[in-house]
Order: structure tokens, then sequence, then C-alpha cells
């Protein structure tokens, strides 16, 4: 295993866990692609993890915004859209992103809606990759801009 795999690869905790009962949309801290390396990095793993406190049918919608600020606004098209994400207690969604072509920074927006007596425990990570790794991941789907 390259002993420098953990200086090329970031995790950020984009979502404390929160407990969520409103279909009201909540913001992904701002994340900055660049690496210590100075480098963007180009890829990511987005994971959605469900507490076990989850209960009844929540469904979260994500969506990526973009810019060249702190302050990331531009709604980002994606070639495949990123599908909801039923909330299921005890589970963990994990989506690969493609960031090529996004600007060097981007958030998550999380649009729950829950069903009848839906409670929803979640948080979020991200895992950024340089230009040589990409993380691995059992996910069938990059989803890439447009």
């Amino acid at each position: 295993m390259d002993k420098r795999l953990l200086q090329r690869v970031r995790a950020v905790l984009a979502y404390a866990p929160k407990t969520t009962v409103t279909n009201t949309a909540v913001d992904s801290v701002v994340i900055d692609r660049l690496g210590s390396n100075g480098a963007l990095a180009r890829s990511a793993l987005l994971l959605i993890s469900n507490l076990a406190a989850t209960v009844g049918t929540v469904t979260i919608t994500p969506t990526l915004f973009d810019g060249a600020t702190s302050s990331p606004a531009t709604a980002v098209t994606l070639k495949t859209a990123l599908p909801t994400h039923d909330c299921v207690a005890d589970s963990v969604e994990a989506y690969q992103l493609d960031l090529e072509g996004f600007n060097r920074y981007f958030k998550v927006t999380f649009t729950p809606v829950p069903g009848s007596s839906g409670v929803s425990v979640f948080s979020a990570s991200v895992v950024l990759g340089d230009m040589d790794i990409v993380p691995a991941a059992t996910v069938p789907v990059v989803y890439a801009k447009a």
C-alpha cells in the first residue's frame, strides 16, 4: 500500500448528524477541492449515512452546486442525475462523483421529504481523491458534470 495514500485522500464531514422531520432543504459545508499538493481533487465519494434513530419513510434528494468562490451557488447539471436516497436506519449510500469540470468549491444541498411520521437522522461525508487516486467503492454509476 502506498504510504502517501493518506496525504492524497481527504475526508470532509459535509453535514453533521441532525434530525430532519420537515421538507426544508439543508446545505452541506462548502468543500474546497484544493489539496495539500496544490492540485484540485478530481474525484469524490459522497456518503450519506442514516443513524439508528431513523424511522418511517424519508426520501432525501441531493443536489450539487459549485462556484469559483467560497459561496458556490450555481446548480451543477450532471450527465446522470443523482438519485433520491431512501433513508433506512443504520444504512450508508455511496455516490461516486467525477469532479472534472467543477469549479474549486462545491456543496451538496439535501432536500428531505418525510412520509407519515418519518424522521431522518442523517449525516454526509465527502472523500476527495487527487489526480492519481479514485476513492475505492463498489458504486455502479459515476456522476459527472454534463
